[in-house]
């Protein structure tokens, strides 16, 4: 149970950093930037709470979030940037070493690591897509860009999403599929409703929303939009949730 948390708050954090390179600077409010790196920033804190090493050094990820949102109203747009990835980067190189730490023959699939960086990416712009939404409620003068860029990134990501997992059916094969869904209904009735919420909440919810999200965008209903962005979050959450204990603990990585 602890490593998946580990897992997925280390993940999340890492989507939440990554996908806040695609909002421009000059576009967006200062608190939006900061705001959005405390989230990853307390993300990040929860992995370091459970996954405590005695060094410090190990943990300077989290160190330049902290820097960054304490800082971003003095940085320049570049350097800012330059945070940014550095940060992601390196919570991406300790995702793939924790993942492989909690497999149980301590490797793991360029598949199986696709799949947990999509399924972050898409947690990490939902949160910045809905924070986007929220900072139309404080400054009306706010381009629409940023909430476009941030609504078809998502809207990319989900199709990704819906790749792996025919991807991932195919490589099972008919024979496999069937004996792992059969014994999981017999045997783990658990695990059938987590394969279920799996898809119908982080596949079938968020693109359902994703393009109601896109229809309020174009006519300018940025209220509307942020007040979707929370229910396609909500499911994009339990839906990589989900598949996280998929991941670890079933033949199903997708």
């Amino acid at each position: 149970m602890i490593q998946m948390v580990n897992l997925f708050c280390l993940s999340f954090s890492m989507g939440i950093t990554l996908a806040m390179l695609l909002i421009k600077r000059d576009d967006m409010v200062v608190s939006f930037f900061r705001n959005t790196a405390l989230v990853a920033l307390g993300l990040y804190s929860v992995f370091m709470f459970f996954s405590w090493k005695g060094q410090m050094a190990f943990y300077w990820p989290g160190m330049i979030l902290l820097c960054y949102g304490a800082t971003i109203h003095l940085l320049l747009p570049l350097v800012s940037k330059v945070l940014l990835f550095t940060a992601g980067t390196s919570l991406l190189y300790q995702c793939y070493d924790l993942l492989s730490s909690i497999k149980t023959n301590g490797y793991i699939s360029y598949l199986e690591f696709t799949s947990i960086m999509v399924g972050a990416l898409m947690m990490g712009m939902s949160v910045v897509a809905m924070n986007v939404g929220h900072s139309y409620l404080s400054s009306i003068k706010l381009k629409m860009d940023p909430l476009k860029v941030s609504v078809g990134a998502l809207f990319v990501l989900i199709v990704l999403r819906w790749g792996l997992f025919f991807l991932g059916l195919y490589q099972l094969g008919v024979d496999q599929l069937m004996s792992a869904v059969h014994s999981m209904g017999i045997h783990d009735v658990t695990k059938t409703a987590i394969l279920l919420s799996r898809i119908l909440f982080g596949l079938v919810g968020p693109s359902v929303l994703v393009v109601l999200v896109w229809q309020t965008v174009k006519i300018g209903s940025t209220q509307s939009a942020t007040g979707i962005l929370y229910a396609l979050l909500s499911m994009v959450l339990i839906g990589e949730l989900c598949a996280d204990d998929l991941l670890l603990h079933s033949i199903f990585w997708f």
